[in-house]
């Protein structure tokens, strides 16, 4: 009786969506791109690799909308947009300038991209012309956006400007695989276009999104970032300042909601501080998010601070968090945790069209990292790097359970279209 009390006791300690038992139903297989090792991977059956003639630049990797074709960016001159399909077929150059600030996007066979134009001349410091809600732009560059069709010339579709130097440094080791998986500081780059318009950033380091229309450059939120497009391309989801009197504070996360139709936004109210963001199914009025609480941080003796600065150079200061995946309904207001573990951040999230998994991808704490690097266990600090790269995985929404899907992978981007449930 002593020991099934104590497993009892053991199982409510769990945390929520923690893998407590074995996957009793087959699960499905789920189609996805990542990179890893600075190649280009597709997941599926099997794991296989892309060749590619140089490494591949962490910049979002894009699904046509059938999903056979996937794109992304080498670090070629230029950076070139390559395309390959779900088979891994030899990648083929279909635009051979792109912006590494924006990425690219795919609609009905069009490819929306931006280049940089050599030729505007901005001063070092510009306001963004939005009226009384301006935005400081520093060493801005004009971005022209142009849209090409599958058998045709590229049509511009407008141009932006957009500021360059990116500040600040991560605080630790976690926080700089974290940035790595989004980009600085954890707010994805956005180049999309809707019906109602090209949604895009206007910093390198995603702060500020803007909606581009053949008339005008129209501001969504100064600080609105990490945004989220609906499938239909009319509402979009984003993180804003809960204190926008204070510019240089981003650590106060609001969840703000913008109709793309009509311009108008409200701020919504959640139980917890938004982390990252996605779209639930559509017609639910559901989103997840995730949210970090902080946990008791990585303690070292002076000793081991001074032999840990030896072997890596840099660590930080040593935090720790939980993470948790909630489910947020926005016209109820139901805000439940569906996920809980004991990881540093999560980062990308993507919901199966069955609406039954959720994947995402995982940052861990540093405790595995810490632990090997005194203890000496390690041939080359690349492997210490190992043990806090991004993991992702499939949580399922009906079981709870969690199963892990790949290792030590980068900007992760599942193949919807291709998914068989």
């Amino acid at each position: 009786m002593r020991y099934l009390l104590l497993l009892f006791s053991l199982l409510l300690t769990l945390p929520v969506g923690w893998v407590t038992a074995q996957q009793t139903d087959p699960l499905p297989i789920f189609p996805f791109a990542a990179i890893h090792d600075d190649g280009l991977w597709l997941y599926g059956e099997t794991a296989q690799p892309v060749e590619t003639s140089e490494e591949v630049f962490r910049r979002p990797l894009v699904w046509s909308d059938d999903g056979e074709h996937l794109y992304f960016i080498v670090r070629e001159r230029g950076l070139p947009v390559m395309r390959t399909d779900q088979r891994g077929t030899a990648p083929e150059i279909v635009i051979p300038r792109s912006n590494h600030w924006s990425g690219v996007d795919e609609v009905a066979g069009d490819l929306i991209y931006a280049e940089f134009n050599p030729d505007a001349v901005y001063p070092s410091h510009t306001i963004y012309p939005y009226g009384e809600d301006n935005q400081d732009i520093f060493a801005p560059v004009q971005q022209d956006v142009y849209r090409r069709p599958a058998n045709g010339e590229p049509e511009l579709v407008g141009s932006f400007a957009q500021g360059v130097d990116c500040q600040g440094g991560p605080p630790n080791l976690s926080h700089a695989v974290y940035m790595g998986e989004l980009n600085n500081k954890g707010n994805p780059l956005t180049l999309r276009m809707t019906p109602h318009g090209v949604v895009h950033t206007f910093t390198c380091w995603g702060g500020g999104t803007a909606l581009l229309t053949a008339d005008d450059d129209v501001l969504l939120g100064n600080r609105l970032r990490r945004v989220q497009i609906s499938e239909n391309g009319r509402d979009l989801i984003g993180i804003d300042d809960a204190k926008p009197e204070e510019p240089n504070n981003i650590d106060d996360h609001l969840l703000r909601y913008v109709n793309l139709a009509t311009l108008q936004s409200e701020t919504l109210s959640t139980a917890a501080e938004p982390d990252q963001l996605a779209w639930g199914l559509p017609g639910t009025d559901e989103i997840f998010y995730s949210s970090l609480t902080p946990a008791d941080p990585i303690e070292l003796t002076e000793a081991e601070d001074e032999q840990l600065w030896e072997i890596t150079y840099f660590f930080g200061d040593g935090a720790r968090n939980m993470a948790s995946i909630r489910r947020y309904n926005i016209e109820t207001g139901a805000d439940d945790v569906v996920y809980e573990a004991d990881a540093y951040a999560i980062g990308r999230m993507a919901l199966t069209p069955d609406g039954r998994y959720l994947l995402f991808s995982q940052i861990p704490n540093a405790d595995d990292y810490v632990e090997t690097a005194l203890a000496g266990d390690f041939e080359e600090r690349s492997d210490l790097r190992k043990l806090i790269e991004p993991n992702v995985y499939a949580f399922d929404l009906e079981t709870g359970e969690t199963t892990l899907l790949a290792e030590r992978v980068y900007f992760f981007s599942f193949n919807a279209a291709a998914y068989e449930g």
